[in-house]
């Protein structure tokens, strides 16, 4: 999957290969640009469960989420930046500044849903987390066990696992 041809529009929808798929459009209009969807309990996923789609009671689309995280094939560019790579605090902030206005920050840390521009962001585990984690195997002198999924973790912490946009008030 090209890193470059996935561009989450808040408030529009999503720009595939130069074609735009938008709130609204029927699941046939999404089925012309990205092929035939996996149907799971009534969302419509592709590449590999990485892209989910809602669509409203009115087969319009509504929702759009991208489920890869920083490790995912689908690496979606979001406000000029390539989501999933920015640094979490980083692309919290370029979110704030184009919202300009509410945001339910009820999950702070791990989640973050930006009212006026619909978007949505989620992750499982904080920079404050893995610290704790690392306090805590400090104390019980297991600091040598797993460096490698530390690293992971760490650096996971650091970035969204998954993003969300959807329709004008959405998250309302």
């Amino acid at each position: 999957m090209d890193n470059k041809t996935c561009v989450l529009i808040p408030l529009t929808g999503l720009e595939w290969n130069g074609q735009t798929i938008r709130f609204g459009d029927s699941r046939e209009a999404v089925e012309q640009i990205l092929g035939e969807a996996e149907v799971v309990r009534g969302s419509h996923y592709y590449f590999n469960k990485e892209l989910r789609f809602d669509f409203d009671d009115n087969g319009g689309m509504k929702f759009i989420e991208c489920l890869g995280g920083m490790d995912g094939g689908l690496q979606p560019e979001l406000c000029g930046v390539p989501a999933f790579q920015t640094d979490a605090e980083e692309l919290l902030e370029l979110l704030k500044g184009e919202n300009d206005g509410d945001i339910d920050d009820s999950e702070a840390e791990y989640e973050y849903r930006l009212l006026n521009i619909s978007v949505g962001l989620y992750r499982e585990i904080t920079p404050a987390d893995m610290d704790g984690m690392l306090l805590e195997m400090s104390n019980m002198d297991l600091t040598n066990m797993g460096d490698i999924r530390i690293e992971e973790e760490t650096r996971r912490a650091h970035h969204w696992d998954t993003i969300g946009i959807g329709a004008k008030d959405y998250y309302a």
